[in-house]
């Protein structure tokens, strides 16, 4: 007689009230009662010796979803799902272990408008509100009291100072915009590579790093474009300046009180110092100290001015406002300062924002400016 086989099934049915793990399976005949004789393997089951290869991820279908086949009531409410989003990208600067904040919003997906004409008239009905608000919303450069050092220049020299305001200046100065824009969209398309995009951006006035990470890299790029988006469509605010805002906001923390600074000079201006002003007292070209609220202010809005007014080519101003922090980071609202200290108060931002435009020559009159306290978690 031949070799009997009996085929059995696997059956995943457990009875009620019992857990099955998976490798508790039940084995039952294919058909109870039945044989048969020798034959081939089902194809089902793997043969003998034949190694069972995984499937291959090719054949995962990856085609495209037909959204166009959808009722157009279905495409309006996957289209109220694209919503704007704010996100916080740190900034590492140039001059020691120092960060900025962007401030960036925009909609995922936003991309969906350029993929036809249908699309675009039903998508922009509903995205169209919401563009229009961030395009007349002012960008927003977020920096804590403790990390002002990193936007300013503590090297007396004839050089020209490069701070990171001469470096979001040069970016958006009239004649500088279209190669900005022309050298990121090449890069978004694949043309240049991050190297090189950096080095046509000059993104080591900015940077430690020669070639920054792409993070870095992509927020700077999506900030400069957002001022570049709203710089045409922006109006000027209700007072004397004549240029749309960009909002500058210094987070202090109430417990903040100062920090230790070395500033240098150079050697032509240290003696420039001793032609010039002999009756002065004779400074070291290195001079460790410390300093205050008020003079991290008065420093920053000088150097701010002098870069964005060096080649008379201003279409945009600087809107500092604060807002005051407790010890845990929370934003106090409607708080101006008190019995904390003399550094704390409003009036003495205020103040130092003055000082500040008049130590540069009065150059940065209508363009920096002092903009009051910040509102909310977010400007």
């Amino acid at each position: 007689m031949g070799q009997i086989i009996t085929y059995f099934k696997l059956d995943y049915r457990v009875a009620p009230g019992q857990h099955q793990l998976p490798h508790q399976q039940i084995l039952q005949p294919a058909h109870p009662g039945t044989t048969m004789g020798p034959t081939e393997p089902p194809p089902s089951l793997p043969s003998p010796g034949k190694p069972t290869s995984p499937p291959s991820s090719t054949s995962i279908p990856t085609k495209p979803f037909p959204l166009l086949s959808l009722p157009k009531e279905l495409r309006q409410k996957i289209f109220t799902h694209l919503r704007p989003i704010t996100r916080h990208h740190f900034i590492p600067l140039k001059s020691g272990p120092h960060h900025l904040t962007l401030v960036t919003t925009t909609i995922p997906g936003i991309s969906l408008l350029a993929t036809n004409r249908q699309i675009q008239t039903e998508a922009s009905y509903v995205l169209s509100p919401h563009l229009s608000t961030i395009k007349s919303t002012p960008p927003t450069i977020i920096i804590s009291a403790e990390h002002l050092l990193g936007v300013i220049n503590l090297h007396d020299s004839f050089r020209f100072q490069r701070t990171f305001w001469t470096f979001l200046f040069h970016r958006i100065e009239p004649r500088n915009r279209a190669f900005t824009t022309r050298s990121i969209r090449h890069y978004r398309q694949g043309s240049i590579t991050s190297s090189q995009l950096a080095k046509k951006l000059k993104m080591w006035t900015l940077t430690t790093s020669p070639d920054p990470n792409t993070h870095v890299l992509e927020a700077v790029t999506t900030f400069i474009l957002r001022i570049l988006a709203y710089l045409p469509t922006a109006t000027p605010p209700p007072t004397l300046h004549t240029y749309p805002p960009l909002n500058i906001l210094i987070d202090i923390p109430t417990s903040f009180t100062g920090g230790p600074i070395t500033a240098t000079t150079s050697l032509p201006r240290s003696i420039a110092y001793r032609i010039f002003f002999p009756t002065h007292p004779y400074l070291a070209r290195t001079r460790p100290g410390f300093t205050n609220l008020s003079w991290l202010l008065q420093r920053m809005v000088c150097h701010a001015c002098w870069a964005f007014t060096c080649r008379r080519e201003t279409t945009v101003c600087l809107s500092i406002k604060v807002r005051f922090l407790d010890g845990e980071g929370e934003v106090l609202r409607g708080w101006a300062g008190g019995a904390e200290g003399w550094g704390m108060r409003e009036v003495v931002v205020h103040k130092s924002v003055l000082k500040g435009v008049k130590s540069a020559r009065m150059r940065g009159r209508g363009v920096v400016y002092y903009g009051g306290l910040g509102v909310g978690d977010l400007v």
